[in-house]
């Protein structure tokens, strides 16, 4: 199926792109191996510096974080893994027209990004769950976010990320070029390799389908909420007064910042999905190497998003980033 050490005949394929192995010229690519390669560079140093400055202020100011800047702490440490450890062989590998590190490369590079991006999602569905109880439940927040419990939520998380992106290199399906071939990924099939096949759906619903609906559902009801408590606030303050226009504004803001998380969390993560679908279909012939490459260069982008939505547009994170501690929970 792949061409993981052994030779390949003019028969073998490679099922992310549907064309025989040795009729494969990169010539027909040049211009895009370098808008990629350029590309993934770029987009790897943004992630980098965001993500490094995160961690550098909070593990600067860990002693007084909140629990919720603790999640985002983790995240930006599961953001950075891509820039870090991964970018620079796809970049490498586009710029020459041709994967550069062997199956071994080929093997880790899928698993830190699929662990980079798997364990994003987690954090972000984890911090739309705390947001949810803060605002929804705010009597039982403090039992049920108590530092204890988030340490070991992210702890599980991070258990469960490592085990769904582990499970390729054990055996239940692979990592494989993908694409263009100068960058690795989960091999997506159609049900004639049910290895294959029965990981792919497990990703999808697990990985994609439910973390979505929890988020949509949690910021639902957040939004919900606040906007409960901004009518109370006019109702018992009067239209003018400056509580009712402060509690509008938080509105305001949570909202554009809400929708804003789930936009780009779409953007990110749903055309790589899709594809993904469609090879799981059998349709995969129909979307090509560039139709097959764009889509996950593209979902790791979301390891940019991240660190402005969560901490850039966040106003604790400001503080400290000007130099000033904020109070603990």
């Amino acid at each position: 199926m792949a061409d993981h050490g052994r030779n390949t005949t003019s028969n073998d394929t490679n099922p992310i792109s549907k064309i025989p192995l040795d009729d494969f010229d990169p010539q027909r690519f040049y211009n895009f191996y370098t808008f990629m390669g350029s590309f993934i560079a770029g987009s790897a140093c943004c992630s980098f510096l965001l993500n490094g400055l995160v961690i550098a202020v909070l593990i600067k100011y860990i002693r007084t974080i909140t629990n919720t800047n603790i999640i985002v702490l983790s995240m930006s440490c599961a953001n950075i893994l891509i820039p870090l450890l991964g970018s620079p062989l796809s970049a490498t590998s586009s710029l020459m027209r041709k994967w550069q590190f062997g199956n071994g490369g080929c093997t880790w590079y899928g698993f830190i990004n699929t662990l980079s991006g798997i364990s994003g999602i987690y954090h972000l569905t984890f911090l739309s769950f705390e947001r949810f109880i803060t605002i929804v439940l705010p009597l039982k927040r403090d039992t049920i976010l108590s530092t204890k419990n988030i340490y070991i939520g992210l702890g599980i998380l991070w258990v469960a990320a490592i085990g769904v992106a582990g499970a390729p290199v054990f055996g239940w399906c692979e990592y494989i070029k993908e694409g263009v071939r100068t960058s690795c990924s989960v091999a997506w099939s159609s049900k004639e390799n049910m290895n294959v096949f029965s990981y792919n759906l497990f990703m999808i619903f697990t990985v994609f389908l439910l973390p979505m609906l929890v988020i949509i559902y949690c910021n639902y009801r957040f939004i919900k909420e606040v906007s409960i408590m901004s009518t109370r606030a006019r109702g018992l303050q009067g239209g003018d007064s400056e509580m009712t226009a402060s509690a509008s504004k938080a509105e305001k803001q949570l909202t554009i910042m809400v929708i804003t998380m789930i936009i780009a969390f779409n953007i990110a993560w749903l055309p790589y999905t899709v594809v993904s679908m469609v090879f799981l279909t059998g349709y995969g012939d129909v979307v090509g190497p560039m139709g097959a490459s764009v889509p996950s260069v593209f979902a790791k982008t979301s390891v940019i998003y991240n660190p402005v939505i969560y901490c850039l547009l966040n106003r604790s994170f400001r503080k400290m980033l000007c130099g000033n501690s904020v109070e603990p929970e």
